[in-house]
């Protein structure tokens, strides 16, 4: 037996409540009117006609200079966000024009509040010397001077507690006694103990490519090598590369 459907015109269907489908009857509850057939019917094709919107520009925000996409007041996301911190944008803008480099690496990036200093670890430093950062350390082995302001391997500025320079340096500074490059070239000299060729003391392992220095275990460790120094010896980092843990 076929369940009985809607009593509205053209309405397919369940019947629910007081004659009506579902969704007849939330529109009489709704208007307190009987329900009225609907115009369009889901499914469709004419139920929801394909009307084009007109094709509106965004707007770009209203700062000189700032192509972003405006968010609220004409302004971008960022400038709107410094106009509730703030209270004015141009004002922003002109306080970073004017300000100073870093006081401690001479870093040009600063935010507002913070017109002294580029980050965090500047101002911690700065304060923890008492204004008088140093920019020169001594080494502990050799006593040659260690420019802390120059950029270290890792591009940062060097630590001001570094107590060795990158020639008396260990490969590894946890294991103590193990020869420095510099220490190698002087008792074995500037040659690569794979090729032959000549090693260049002025590159930089990784940094200036792959022909710097690099201290070679002539036995691997991986098959019962020592960190001696009669088994350690100068080598291309390209060379020691391929080497591997092969016995030359």
């Amino acid at each position: 037996m076929p369940k009985p459907t809607c009593s509205v015109d053209g309405c397919e269907q369940p019947r629910r409540k007081r004659s009506w489908c579902a969704s007849h009857y939330s529109q009489q509850r709704q208007s307190g009117n009987p329900p009225e057939p609907f115009k369009y019917k889901w499914g469709q094709p004419e139920a929801r006609p394909f009307i084009p919107k007109p094709n509106h520009k965004r707007a770009v925000c209203t700062v000189v200079g700032c192509a972003t996409g405006a968010h609220g007041g004409g302004l971008c996301v960022k400038h709107y966000t410094r106009q509730l911190r703030y209270g004015d944008v141009e004002f922003v803008q002109r306080a970073r024009s004017e300000l100073q480099p870093c006081v401690v690496c001479g870093s040009d990036e600063k935010s507002i509040k913070s017109r002294r200093f580029c980050s965090p670890k500047c101002e911690a430093l700065f304060s923890r010397h008492e204004g008088n950062v140093p920019d020169v350390a001594n080494c502990g082995k050799c006593g040659s001077a260690i420019y802390l302001s120059s950029a270290a391997n890792n591009g940062r500025r060097r630590h001001s507690n570094i107590k060795l320079c990158d020639e008396c340096r260990p490969w590894h500074p946890s294991i103590p006694g193990v020869p420095s490059v510099a220490e190698l070239v002087n008792r074995d000299g500037p040659n690569c103990s794979i090729c032959g060729d000549p090693v260049d003391m002025t590159l930089r392992a990784r940094v200036d490519g792959y022909m710097g220095p690099s201290i070679d275990h002539i036995l691997p460790r991986s098959l019962g090598g020592s960190d001696e120094p009669e088994n350690l010896a100068l080598a291309h980092l390209s060379c020691n590369m391929q080497k591997s843990n092969r016995v030359a």
